[in-house]
């Protein structure tokens, strides 16, 4: 990977601060930042990110996850290499942790134009950012955002949140919606992940006071989530920041990279988890253990509305975007 100029620093005396992430990393000359892919050179920040992805193929969109944005459709998934946080149990970890030795397959260069030419040759209704962090392909989002909305294509991230407002602020118009991870809720979680909660709360906010469309994401590790007081603290704050019909995915911890020692969570315990969101208030709760879990149902009548499978929809019941039932639901239309 070869670096280009980055945005999103500023000059620190004779340092650079990076202001692309709460890190605020501030850096001396040769020096890279914790996310291992954005570098000082010749007295600039660089980036090693820009427009180097490690994978780019069409997917159904429901697999990134998002459940309630263009149902049935593909968005083309990419990523590059990179993360500003160090998950021990990290899913992706190859590729994430590649610039710092994750040992995935080597990054390819790849132009905006060729990627949305590739998005619509792939008939897909979005470019979705997902693998790694989406916010350290924030040069190439600028450059690659015109383009998509010329093509119709929406723009989609899954991200761990922890992005600088100046970030947020910039980005937001060119984006359609974020699944957002919500990894814990104690702040002494959130600092053994390499991370702060407040910013990522922060961000979440204020994707959602943008008028994007968000989706949740929270890893269940039945260690962490025994804790009533996690569960129960992190539901209230997005019941009452974000409302009851944010959809939540539970989605299914598995041991991994740093912790490939651990005990896999099993079906038993989404399904206990999803019913105790539900039960707190949340309408659109998901969990990856079955087709039940990844089922849409009418908060009106409790029908379900649109059934999934591993890979996408199997079945589609809304009526002119309704329930049959006439309930309004949530949902994106492609």
């Amino acid at each position: 990977m070869t670096g280009t100029p980055a945005a999103f620093w500023e000059a620190a005396g004779e340092q650079i601060r990076c202001t692309l992430c709460p890190h605020l990393c501030r850096l001396a000359e040769g020096q890279a930042g914790l996310c291992g892919v954005r570098q000082v050179v010749d007295g600039q920040l660089t980036t090693r990110a820009d427009g180097w992805l490690v994978a780019a193929h069409a997917t159904p969109i429901e697999t990134k996850p998002f459940y309630h944005f263009a149902p049935g459709g593909r968005a083309f998934s990419f990523g590059a290499p990179g993360c500003t946080m160090s998950c021990s149990f990290c899913q992706n970890w190859q590729v994430s942790q590649l610039p710092k030795g994750g040992g995935g397959p080597p990054p390819v260069a790849r132009s905006p134009e060729a990627l949305v030419a590739a998005a619509v040759e792939s008939g897909c209704v979005a470019l979705a950012a997902t693998f790694t962090e989406p916010t350290l392909l924030a040069e190439y989002w600028l450059r690659l955002a015109p383009l998509a909305a010329a093509a119709g294509l929406a723009l989609l991230w899954k991200t761990n949140g922890f992005t600088s407002p100046a970030v947020v602020a910039a980005l937001s118009p060119h984006l359609a919606g974020v699944n957002i991870d919500l990894k814990a809720w104690a702040p002494a979680r959130w600092q053994a992940l390499g991370a702060a909660r407040e910013p990522v709360l922060a961000a979440t906010a204020a994707y959602a006071a943008a008028g994007l469309h968000v989706e949740l994401t929270t890893v269940f590790d039945p260690q962490q989530w025994a804790d009533e007081r996690e569960f129960a603290g992190l539901s209230a704050w997005i019941l009452e920041h974000l409302g009851p019909d944010v959809p939540w995915h539970l989605n299914r911890w598995h041991p991994d990279y740093l912790a490939a020692d651990g005990v896999p969570v099993n079906a038993e315990t989404l399904r206990a988890g999803r019913e105790a969101a539900r039960a707190a208030g949340h309408r659109y709760v998901y969990t990856d253990a079955d087709e039940a879990g990844r089922t849409t149902l009418c908060p009106a009548c409790g029908a379900a509305v649109l059934r999934r499978g591993e890979r996408g929809v199997l079945e589609d019941r809304r009526r002119g975007g309704r329930c049959v039932c006439g309930q309004a639901l949530p949902i994106v239309a492609a």
